[in-house]
């Protein structure tokens, strides 16, 4: 069942999967949060970059199926004062195996959030 705007805005928080810091300074920009940001202006639902990216991966869409979840394992913890929401949206640009977003989830889990939901552009 899909809780209400109203509730989401209270209870949610959408959470951009981070880039690591050298892929983010190439880049300049992470597309995950821009998209977090972009609904979050949409719908009122607040945003929390509440999760750090620990190490460097590889990108999942260039690996075979059965290396990305090894590739992703710890990659994720959550940043120092940020709390946790009854309800995570994590936020990403693409999902390929769904590694991420479970990995992502399980963190988001150990930090005390109830439901966690992935949400996806392509």
């Amino acid at each position: 069942m899909i809780a209400p705007l109203a509730q989401l805005r209270e209870q949610a928080q959408l959470v951009p999967i981070p880039l690591h810091r050298q892929r983010l300074r190439q880049r300049g920009f992470n597309q995950s949060t821009d998209l977090a940001l972009a609904l979050s202006e949409l719908t009122g639902i607040p945003t929390d970059e509440a999760l750090i990216r620990r190490r460097s991966t590889w990108a999942q869409a260039k690996l075979p199926h059965e290396l990305r979840q090894e590739n992703i394992a710890d990659a994720f913890r959550i940043r120092a004062g940020s709390t946790s929401s009854p309800i995570a949206i994590i936020v990403d640009d693409v999902t390929t195996s769904g590694a991420t977003l479970n990995t992502a989830a399980k963190v988001l889990a150990a930090a005390g959030t109830q439901h966690c939901w992935g949400l996806t552009l392509a």
